[in-house]
């Protein structure tokens, strides 16, 4: 990456961080696996929602109208 752009900072990503150890949490605690299968399930449900469809649109417009 600094071949391509010199002045380019370097951020630890300390979400993938986290990721990784909700992921091995969640194998070997099992309350805390059912917690995050739950999440998991609410999430899909969610995301394909007629109302999360017009949440979208509505960003996509406010967001057309700001450029």
């Amino acid at each position: 990456m600094r071949n391509v752009a010199p002045r380019a900072v370097y951020v630890h990503c300390y979400a993938h961080r986290l990721k990784v150890v909700l992921g091995d949490v969640s194998k070997s605690v099992l309350a805390a696996r059912d917690f995050f299968a739950l999440f998991e399930h609410i999430d899909v449900f969610t995301s394909v929602s007629l109302m999360h469809r017009m949440w979208m649109d509505v960003q996509r417009i406010l967001s057309y109208r700001a450029s």
